[in-house]
């Protein structure tokens, strides 16, 4: 019983270890939505221009580059659905060598109609 409890403790502390280092690879250049109670959503952008972007990044981001905007938006359909009624931009970052943290944030109201399209969150970047 004893052995088998190691054993289990060992390969869960390894499975978080992991976990963690491929996580902490990619919270600096990222992109995602959040889907709260059925009712709205909320958009969120981030980067850090000095952050290479490496391979398998996700997110839309091209590997090599370095950000130096992101945008986020929400569609239904072919409507923009962002509340501001506009794609929202981080502020425009001067150096790649910065290692300042740029953000946007964007919601959405859900809609109650079940035949309305599915909201889409959209991003993009543009690149030093």
């Amino acid at each position: 019983m004893t052995r088998r409890f190691i054993m289990v403790s060992l390969v869960l502390v390894a499975m978080l270890a992991v976990a963690q280092v491929g996580f902490a690879t990619q919270t600096t250049n990222r992109a995602w939505s959040v889907h709260t109670w059925q009712i709205r959503y909320d958009g969120h952008i981030h980067f850090v221009p000095s952050s290479r972007v490496p391979a398998n990044a996700g997110y839309g981001l091209l590997e090599g580059r370095n950000v130096s905007r992101g945008w986020i938006d929400y569609f239904r359909g072919s409507v923009r659905v962002t509340i501001n009624g506009q794609r929202v931009w981080t502020a425009q970052a001067t150096d790649m060598r910065s290692n300042a943290q740029y953000s946007a944030h964007a919601a959405a109201w859900d809609s109650f109609n079940p035949w309305a399209p599915v909201t889409e969150f959209h991003r993009g970047w543009i690149y030093f």
